[in-house]
C-alpha cells in the first residue's frame, strides 16, 4: 500500500505539466523519465499482486479491491507515460506545428470534409477513418473511456496538443490500442497538411519507434480516404513499390473502388497474393482487380487457386463457398461489362458449372431483360448440349415474356428482349435438329404438357449498355458456332 500512495502522488505531480500549455522542453523531458519509471512500478506492483491472486484460486470476477485498484493505477500510469512522449514531441515542434494549426478549417469545415469521405466510401463500405474508430472504441470496452471516444475531428479544434491529450489519455494501454492511437495520431497530422517528409513527422516517427511499413499503412488511409486527386495519385504511385504481405486487404480493394484497378493489382502482386490465397478479402480484390483489366482468363484461374487453398485450409465446406462467391463475382462482372462471350468460353469444371449455372439462373430471375439468360443458352450450345439449352430456353421464356409484358417495362425494351429470345429460339432449334433422334423424342415427351409461351423479351445486354450492344454479335455466333459443332457431330 505504502508503495501504491506513493506511485499514486508520483503520477499526479509528474503528469501535471504534460497537460498544461506553455509547459518547457526540458520540463516534460523530466517527466518522460519519471512517468516511464512510475510505469514501470506500478505495472510489477500490478502483476505482483494479480500472480498471488491467482495462486490462491482467486478469479478476474472476484479480484479483491487493492487488486484492482492496482490494475487501474498501472493503467493509468501507462496512459500517462505515453501521452507524454507526444507531449514531449509537440513541445519540440510547437513553433513548426503552428502554422498548420492556424490554417485548419473549422470544425464544420472539417466534418464536411470527413463526411465527404464517407460518402466517397459509398453505403457498402467504410472510411479507413472509421476503421481506426471503431477499433479504438472496441479495444476501449472496459478502460473506462466515455461514451463517444474518440471524436474525429476534434470538438476542441485543430491544437495537436489538445487532440493527443485527448487520444492517448483514454482507452487501453496494450499494443494494439497503442498501435491504434498511433494511427489516428498520424492520420490527423496528414489532415492538418504534414507532409510524411517534414521534420514534425519524421521526429514523432523516432519518437515513438513506429516501423516504416506501419507508418506507409497510416499514409494510405489518408491518402484513400481523401476525395482529393492528388491523394489518390500518390497511392497509386507509391503502394504498390512499399506493398508486403502484410499489407491490409482494404487496400488494394480501396484502390479499386476509386478507379485505379491497375494499381491495385500492381499492389496485390507486389504483396504476394499467391501466399494469402485463402483469406476471403485477398481473394475478392485479387479477382475484382484482375477482372477490372480485362484479365477475365486469369481472373478465373486466380479464383481457382483461391478455392483450392480455403479446401485445404479450412475444409471441403468453406471450398464450396468460396466457390460458389468466386464464380458469381467473376459472372457478375462478366455481365455488367458486355463480357458476356469470354465468361461462357472459360474452362468450368463440373462443380464451378454447378455454381455458374445457379448463379446465371439466380441474375435472369432478378432482371429477365438483361444477359444472364442468353448466356446461360450459349454456355449449353457452345459445348453441344442441346437439350439442356433447350429446357432453359424454355423456363427463360415463360421468365421474360412475364417481365416483358409488364407495362413498366416500356416498349422498347420489351421489343429488344423480345427479338433477342426469337434469336435465342432459332439457335436452340437449329442445335436441336441436330440431336439423335431417340433425345430428341425422349426430349419432346418430357415437354408434351408445357404450354410454350411465344417467343418474347429484348437485345442481349442491351439495357446492359451501348458497351454490351456491341457485345451481341460476338455472343450470337459463339452460340450458332456451338450449335453448328452439336448438328456435325450427332449428324
Amino acid at each position: 500500500d505504502v508503495v501504491r500512495e506513493w506511485c499514486t502522488a508520483a503520477l499526479r505531480k509528474w503528469s501535471a505539466p504534460c497537460s498544461r500549455r506553455g509547459a518547457t522542453v526540458d520540463e516534460l523531458d523530466r517527466c518522460c523519465a519519471a512517468l516511464q519509471g512510475i510505469s514501470a512500478t506500478a505495472s510489477t506492483l500490478a502483476d505482483a499482486a494479480e500472480a498471488a491472486h491467482e495462486e490462491v484460486g482467486g478469479t478476474a470476477a472476484g479480484a479483491p479491491p487493492h487488486l484492482l485498484a492496482l490494475l487501474r493505477l498501472a493503467l493509468e500510469a501507462e496512459r500517462h507515460a505515453q501521452h507524454a512522449e507526444v507531449a514531449l514531441w509537440v513541445a519540440t515542434h510547437r513553433a513548426d506545428l503552428a502554422p498548420y494549426e492556424r490554417s485548419a478549417g473549422t470544425h464544420d469545415v472539417w466534418m464536411e470534409s470527413v463526411q465527404r469521405r464517407r460518402e466517397l466510401a459509398g453505403e457498402a463500405a467504410t472510411t479507413f477513418l472509421d476503421d481506426i474508430l471503431e477499433a479504438l472504441s472496441v479495444l476501449a470496452d472496459g478502460a473506462g473511456a466515455p461514451s463517444g471516444w474518440p471524436q474525429y475531428p476534434p470538438q476542441g479544434g485543430a491544437s495537436v496538443a489538445d487532440f493527443a491529450q485527448h487520444v492517448m489519455l483514454e482507452g487501453g494501454c496494450d499494443a494494439n490500442s497503442v498501435q491504434a492511437k498511433h494511427a489516428l495520431l498520424l492520420y490527423f497530422l496528414l489532415d492538418l497538411g504534414l507532409e510524411a517528409d517534414s521534420p514534425p513527422f519524421e521526429a514523432l516517427v523516432a519518437r515513438l519507434l513506429l516501423p516504416s511499413a506501419f507508418v506507409l499503412d497510416c499514409r494510405a488511409y489518408f491518402w484513400l480516404d481523401d476525395d482529393r486527386e492528388d491523394s489518390l495519385d500518390a497511392a497509386a504511385r507509391v503502394l504498390p513499390l512499399a506493398a508486403s504481405p502484410n499489407t491490409p486487404a482494404k487496400i488494394p480493394a480501396a484502390l479499386l473502388a476509386r478507379g485505379r484497378p491497375e494499381a491495385a493489382l500492381a499492389v496485390l502482386r507486389a504483396a504476394g497474393d499467391g501466399a494469402s490465397l485463402a483469406k476471403a478479402e485477398r481473394a475478392a480484390a485479387g479477382i475484382g482487380a484482375r477482372l477490372a483489366c480485362g484479365l477475365i482468363e486469369e481472373a478465373f484461374l486466380h479464383a481457382r487457386q483461391c478455392v483450392d487453398a480455403a479446401g485445404c485450409s479450412q475444409g471441403e465446406g468453406e471450398r464450396a463457398m468460396r466457390r460458389a462467391e468466386l464464380v458469381a463475382q467473376i459472372a457478375r462482372s462478366c455481365l455488367a461489362c458486355g463480357a458476356a462471350p469470354r465468361l461462357v468460353q472459360l474452362p468450368f469444371d463440373e462443380a464451378e458449372e454447378a455454381s455458374l449455372v445457379a448463379e446465371l439462373e439466380a441474375i435472369a430471375g432478378e432482371a429477365p431483360g438483361g444477359a444472364a439468360g442468353d448466356a446461360l443458352v450459349t454456355y449449353y450450345l457452345q459445348r453441344a448440349r442441346p437439350l439442356e439449352a433447350e429446357a432453359a430456353h424454355r423456363e427463360l421464356v415463360k421468365l421474360e415474356e412475364t417481365w416483358a409484358s409488364d407495362p413498366v417495362v416500356g416498349g422498347d425494351a420489351a421489343e429488344r428482349r423480345r427479338g433477342a429470345t426469337a434469336d435465342r429460339a432459332v439457335l436452340v432449334e437449329a442445335a436441336c435438329r441436330g440431336a439423335s433422334a431417340a433425345d430428341r423424342r425422349e426430349a419432346v415427351a418430357e415437354a408434351a404438357d408445357e404450354d410454350m409461351p411465344a417467343v418474347a423479351a429484348g437485345s442481349l445486354a442491351s439495357e446492359q449498355g451501348q458497351g454490351q450492344g456491341q457485345e451481341q454479335p460476338l455472343l450470337l455466333a459463339v452460340a450458332s458456332s456451338g450449335a453448328q459443332r452439336a448438328a456435325s457431330a450427332t449428324s
